[in-house]
């Protein structure tokens, strides 16, 4: 334990409980490792932690510890736990810290976690050639924007397995953990990455319920990772092959920034007596349905404040926020930001759309139907995708983060796009007066096309 453990932590508690349990361990006789053995010519233990000089309190973010071990090339394995702080507490909590972080690491960029600049730390400073890294972070690694960096990191290394521990409540807070494995080893030929998903059996504890092998170059090659084991998912990656990003089809940005969101909240007020040509209806998450606006039907909530019709007057708003005006005043699709499979409706131009939508447009060089491609987004098979691909940033209560960085790398089976017949086929259901669940219909056509059925697993 004195030559081969050591160890740094901010929190000098943290420390002494782990002196604590290393010296229950060493002295316990009943173990079979210790028998009792003398260390630094101690035969008992005499309560005294301070002696086990490996064990740093420190920050080694900015510090640099063990500096004998580190010109001998570093450590054989790193091990960690990084701290679960988002971008939001940490500029709040410890913005010299962050300041520090973002002008002295690679993979500081955007609105990083701090797990990000640990892992940086485990594998360029401590970790030898040769050695293996191990921690315990959350699965918003595996598909975060904000993590894209930190990936790139990865990629030049040798990941060895991905333990996902997302179906179990580790920390009892609303994290979904991975614990990741790499080997500082750049050699990746023919490497596979062992793939497990830890679940719970028969009330007897945690354990691997399902694994798989899967080619290290699909991390390689990719710059979001699923870590999903599904049979219905490989059959879609086949599909997939000959696939489109849908930011290359059209234009995706958010509905406003959070200043104009204010601004907007200022200028919205509930339905009166005016004339429907003067106005445009507002609509947020909450009020968006597949397929179907819920404006007039379900009270909106915005910044606080609730609204059972809510509407903002052109004038105003082409006046205060032109740019906002000419959005709402396009033929667009809005998505909802925050729910549990896609759920988006088209709008021709009577709409303008809160903070939390997602906002498609028509590229100028590529004009697709956005009617049939809003009954695209909305099925099941698309939303299966969806979630298979970007589920680790799922929220509790099994909510999924829709944003536009991923809506811009949804990849779609081209076929959906490019296959007349299909657009004649879904565009009939629309256009039907009779009253039948359109969704499950277009479900059955896209099924049909990609000769994929996975009835019995998108809802999963």
């Amino acid at each position: 334990m004195e030559n081969n453990i050591y160890g740094i932590d901010s929190q000098a508690s943290a420390i002494r409980n782990l002196k604590k349990k290393f010296y229950s361990w060493i002295f316990d006789r009943s173990t079979k490792y210790s028998k009792g053995q003398p260390i630094n010519n101690k035969s008992h233990y005499d309560g005294n932690y301070d002696y086990c000089l490996n064990l740093m309190i420190g920050n080694s973010l900015k510090d640099t510890f063990f500096s004998n071990v580190l010109k001998q090339g570093g450590f054989d394995i790193v091990m960690g736990n990084p701290p679960y702080i988002d971008s939001e507490e940490m500029t709040k909590s410890n913005s010299k810290l962050r300041a520090y972080c973002s002008e002295n690491y690679r993979v500081a960029k955007g609105n990083w976690d701090i797990f990000c600049i640990f892992i940086e730390v485990g594998l360029e400073k401590y970790l030898k050639d040769g050695g293996r890294l191990a921690y315990i972070v959350p699965n918003k690694l595996l598909s975060s924007e904000y993590s894209k960096e930190t990936r790139k990191l990865i990629q030049q290394y040798t990941i060895e397995c991905i333990r996902d521990y997302s179906d179990i409540d580790v920390f009892g807070v609303s994290v979904y953990p991975i614990i990741i494995f790499l080997i500082k080893d750049k050699d990746i030929t023919n490497k596979m990455v062992k793939i497990e998903k830890i679940g719970m059996k028969n009330n007897k504890g945690p354990e691997i319920v399902k694994s798989e092998d899967r080619n290290i170059t699909y991390f390689i090659n990719n710059d979001i990772w699923s870590i999903s084991i599904d049979i219905n998912k490989k059959l879609i990656d086949l599909k997939l092959k000959d696939a489109v990003k849908l930011g290359n089809w059209c234009e995706i940005s958010g509905a406003a920034t959070v200043s104009e969101a204010y601004k907007i909240k200022e200028l919205l007020k509930d339905l009166e007596n005016e004339d429907s040509t003067t106005y445009f209806k507002f609509i947020n998450t909450g009020t968006i349905d597949k397929n179907k606006s819920l404006w007039g039907v379900k009270k909106t909530r915005y910044i606080k404040n609730k609204y059972s019709k809510p509407i903002i007057l052109k004038n105003i708003l082409k006046k205060k926020l032109p740019n906002r005006y000419n959005q709402a005043d396009s033929e667009k699709i809005i998505i909802a930001g925050l729910t549990k499979t896609i759920e988006a409706i088209y709008d021709g131009g009577d709409y303008l759309a809160g903070k939390s939508t997602v906002i498609i447009l028509n590229k100028q060089e590529k004009k697709i139907d956005l009617r049939y491609l809003t009954a695209i987004l909305n099925s099941s098979i698309i939303s299966y995708i969806y979630r298979k691909d970007f589920g680790n940033l799922t929220l509790k209560g099994g909510y999924l983060r829709v944003g536009p960085p991923q809506l811009r790398k949804l990849k779609l089976p081209k076929i959906l796009l490019t296959n007349p017949n299909i657009h004649n086929e879904i565009n009939r259901v629309l256009d039907s007066s009779k009253k039948f669940d359109k969704v499950k219909k277009i479900d059955e056509i896209i099924s049909k096309y990609l000769d994929v059925d996975i009835k019995e697993h998108i809802t999963n």
